[in-house]
């Protein structure tokens, strides 16, 4: 189970449209297409040593939606991180020590090593997010770089949103939200 989104200072964020396929087939180049972003993070970005870097991804063109289904019959956009099909959902920035490489893991934790299980977690409505406490400072001014693998089954196609937060480690309840994501 996911746990509760968090809320934070957003450093940045875009989004891509993903594109249904009719039936599940990993042979289909179409059906897992890796994404790539990169860009600038802001020149004021707060302290982050002790906090939490947090990559969210969302289904906004669905906001709310639950995902149903399990991995062949899933309503939602699903997010591969199986380093062994070429796609290591990773989120790098610099750091004070220099460019850190953190990737997707299937417990929703962002770690030093690609994940090394089969597992994918269905994209929904709400917030489904991965996270790291940082024992450093993020430079501020720096780049980032984003790389993840989506892909869906069925109509509609959908638009997910990432964004990449600074949050504290602990939140008050109320800001903790819905669980909303499976992982399959």
């Amino acid at each position: 189970m996911p746990p509760d989104p968090l809320t934070g200072t957003v450093i940045a964020t875009d989004s891509v449209g993903v594109v249904f396929v009719n039936a599940f087939d990993l042979s289909n180049p179409n059906f897992f297409i890796t994404h790539e972003f990169s860009g600038d993070l802001p020149d004021d970005v707060e302290p982050t040593a002790g906090r939490l870097l947090v990559l969210s991804l969302q289904d906004v063109s669905r906001p709310g939606w639950t995902c149903t289904g399990g991995i062949f019959s899933s309503d939602c956009a699903l997010l591969d991180v199986a380093e062994q099909r070429g796609s290591p959902g990773r989120l790098s920035v610099v750091l004070a020590s220099g460019r850190r490489d953190f990737h997707i893991q299937s417990d929703f934790t962002l770690g030093d090593d690609p994940a090394r299980d089969d597992r994918r977690s269905q994209v929904g409505g709400s917030a489904l997010q991965w996270r790291v406490e940082l024992d450093e400072d993020v430079v501020d001014g720096s780049f980032f770089d984003l790389e993840i693998t989506l892909g869906k089954v069925g109509a509609p196609s959908v638009t997910i949103r990432w964004q990449i937060l600074i949050a504290d480690l602990s939140q008050p309840a109320e800001l903790a939200g819905q669980r909303s994501g499976n992982d399959c």
